[in-house]
């Protein structure tokens, strides 16, 4: 009967070690652990396992250590791990078939890893269950590889549905900062020595953990430029260069230029078509907007056999999706992104209930009673806000809208609550307030023209005509880079070219 040997190598792992071993127990025969210089329960919890247990002095190496590792083992096939890892109760029977197989082969698993600080769990493709021989070796100071081993020795290489959770990235942000510089100055000392895409792509994905868009763009920007790279890491490098557009520049254009750039190297990511679903509904493409969400929807949950992938979190993606419907008037697709997000997973929340109620009473225009309205403050957030917003502007009589803008947590007031607020006090002839809840939208940039109508006409109606140029200047700014909206600030400026000569 083959065998197959747990590989792995560890340092201090006593709080993760046991329930990794736990997980393996019934389907490895032989257990081999490596440990680099622990100085806590990492040794006994092993020798509980009935491991086989050496010591490999710490060179700042993980494929040497890696390699020490493999020496050791016995088995016919090896199953490397990390302390952090679990293997699927639901992978046990196709582990058991792989290591019957007599194919010299390795095959790819999907390691699944859960990360609580952005809220969404990403899937990567390794090779980590192969057949085992002196010849293979694992290459790469950090983020070490077999699969060029493999492929040299002419191994065959195949997918399987084998799963590994790893809970690595569940960690304080100071203990991810820490990791992420320890990894970024060993890999940067083996791109002194190996120039590889990969290694190169492991930089700027390690600077854009540290927050460094500089850096992380330079590496990413070598990617691009590489005309061995794979399309994967191409279309993720311009993905990155769109979000730093998007996120911190607020450059629409450019962001959308690179978006569509990285569709054209890989458009089955999940993040990537997330992107662009954000960038259109701020462009007002409402129906592409919708188009795109549907395609992140549906990569999210599809069992395509890619490199690596980051995946969605849906609660998020359905609340854009949503708003996106609600502005763009698309109900078939409301309707539709509505029921999935009644089916996705909430947790523990009990809020959401009261949530899913409330925009469902929004969006079919029916009045709330007074406990819904008490909700509102619980149930709304920075990540719904703007849904909420979309549905409150279309939504009954300027009186009821101001009830519900009045329950809004001050946090969440933003240029669009303002703005909501300021068209719905001119309907009622409150023209003094108006105008002050219109300019604090102003001041806030909110990017919507009939805000400056709306000004001009409160302006005009109460008598008040000194700002008038304010906010012909403030308009013109805003819209100088927008055709459309600029030649409907330029017509609104000569018919009031009386007014503001009067000035």
């Amino acid at each position: 009967m083959p065998k197959l040997s747990l590989c792995m190598i560890v340092k201090n792992e006593e709080n993760y070690l046991g329930d990794c071993l736990k997980s393996v127990k019934e389907v490895v025969d032989e257990i081999v652990i490596v440990d680099t210089g622990s100085s806590d329960n990492t040794v006994n919890i092993a020798r509980e396992y009935g491991a086989k247990i050496f010591h490999f002095e710490w060179i700042n190496d993980f494929s040497a250590a890696r390699n020490y590792a493999l020496s050791k083992t016995t088995g016919d096939w090896i199953l490397y791990l990390d302390a952090d890892e679990r293997l699927a109760p639901e992978s046990y029977n196709e582990v058991s078939e792989i290591k019957r197989t007599t194919v010299k082969a390795g095959f790819y698993c999907n390691v699944i890893s859960f990360d609580e600080h952005n809220s969404k769990p990403n899937i990567i493709r390794y090779n980590r269950l192969f057949k085992n021989s002196a010849d293979i070796r694992f290459e790469g100071k950090i983020h070490e590889q077999i699969v060029h081993s493999l492929k040299k020795n002419e191994y065959e290489l195949f997918e399987s549905g084998v799963k590994i959770f790893h809970e690595g990235y569940n960690i304080p942000q100071h203990m991810m900062l820490e990791k992420a510089n320890r990894n970024l100055e060993l890999l940067l000392e083996e791109y002194k020595k190996d120039k590889t895409d990969y290694v190169i792509f492991q930089i700027a994905q390690t600077y854009g953990v540290l927050i460094d868009n500089e850096k992380a763009i330079e590496y990413f920007d070598k990617i691009i430029k590489s005309p061995t790279s794979s399309n994967h890491f191409k279309s993720h490098a311009f993905r990155y260069k769109a979000a730093v557009e998007f996120q911190n520049n607020k450059n629409i254009d450019k962001a959308l230029e690179f978006a569509l750039k990285a569709e054209k190297f890989f458009d089955r990511e999940p993040i990537l078509n997330s992107l662009l679903t954000k960038i259109y509904l701020n462009k007002k493409e409402f129906s592409k907007s919708v188009f795109y969400a549907r395609k992140a929807l549906e990569v999210n949950r599809s069992d395509d056999n890619v490199e690596f992938r980051l995946n969605l979190d849906e609660n998020a993606l359905l609340l854009i999706a949503l708003q996106a419907s609600i502005e763009g008037e698309l109900s078939k697709d409301f309707d539709y992104f509505y029921e999935e997000f009644k089916k996705v997973d909430k947790g523990s929340d009990k809020n959401i209930s009261y949530f899913v109620d409330l925009v469902n009473k929004l969006k079919n225009n029916l009045s709330l009673n007074v406990n819904e309205l008490n909700t509102l403050p619980i149930v709304s957030n920075f990540a719904n806000v703007n849904l909420l917003l979309a549905m409150i502007e279309r939504w009954r009589t300027p009186e009821e809208k101001l009830n519900i803008l009045e329950k809004f947590p001050m946090e969440l007031r933003n240029a669009w609550y303002h703005f909501i607020k300021g068209s719905s006090l001119i309907k009622i002839g409150e023209l003094k307030n108006a105008i002050k809840a219109l300019e604090i939208s102003m001041r806030n940039k909110f990017y919507n023209p009939a805000l400056y109508f709306f000004l001009v006409s409160a302006s005009i109606e109460s008598g008040n005509h000194e700002k008038l140029p304010l906010y012909i200047e403030k308009a013109e700014k805003m819209f100088k880079d927008d055709p459309d909206n600029y030649s409907r600030i330029m017509l609104l400026k000569n018919k009031l070219t009386p007014l503001l000569k009067g000035k």
